[in-house]
């Protein structure tokens, strides 16, 4: 448990701090930039589904990033917990801060007398959080390259922007406004299914 405790503690202060603070004030300053204000469920779940889960993308970015160097890379393989072990624990923490982020950002809307569905809402932007970070961590692992591999679920949240589930059909990413429950547990499953894939990929290409 000590190195455990350790492991997250260097995680949190040398890799993922910068990246909390960038998604928390992002979340705390929507309100300026969005008018959520008494705004009606079908508009809130507009909002929150555009631009919430690109906030909570931010969160992901670290999980393989500092082992972009091959330095730090080389020194995590000296440890005696295992490589795959140190993405679980980071993983872990993301996913925590990624709760107390949507949570937050839904006291927000509520502190604004906007209508929202709490559960509903939470559940949503966690899956659509996850599916992105799925295919970016899936990139990741792949080229290590961080610029490319959000390029990937970048263009995807576009595509969606300007067209409708004609084309995506239940993998269509903004279906809060309709309360869609199922596609969102479609985009939440097959997100953590790339998020652990990736993790598998970056353990054997280590």
């Amino acid at each position: 448990m000590e190195r455990v405790i350790k492991i997250s503690e260097v995680f949190l202060r040398f890799q993922f701090l910068p990246f909390f603070v960038t998604s928390f004030l992002l979340t705390l300053l929507f309100p300026l930039f969005f008018g959520i204000e008494n705004v009606a469920l079908t508009e809130s779940a507009s909002v929150y589904e555009r631009i919430f889960p690109i906030i909570g993308l931010i969160l992901f970015i670290p999980l393989f990033l500092p082992d972009c160097d091959q330095n730090t890379l080389e020194l995590i393989q000296t440890k005696k917990t295992s490589y795959f072990k140190i993405l679980v624990i980071r993983l872990v923490q993301i996913f925590i801060t990624l709760l107390f982020i949507t949570i937050f950002c839904l006291i927000i809307f509520q502190l604004e007398h906007s209508e929202i569905k709490f559960s509903l809402f939470l559940f949503s932007g966690i899956a659509d959080v996850c599916f992105l970070a799925g295919l970016m961590c899936l990139i990741f692992s792949l080229t290590m390259q961080p610029v490319t591999s959000l390029i990937v679920p970048l263009a995807y949240y576009i595509i969606c922007l300007f067209s409708d589930d004609k084309y995506l059909k239940i993998l269509y990413f903004f279906t809060l406004v309709n309360e869609d429950f199922r596609s969102k547990l479609l985009l939440l499953t097959v997100g953590l299914m790339l998020i652990t894939i990736s993790c598998f990929l970056a353990n054997k290409r280590k």
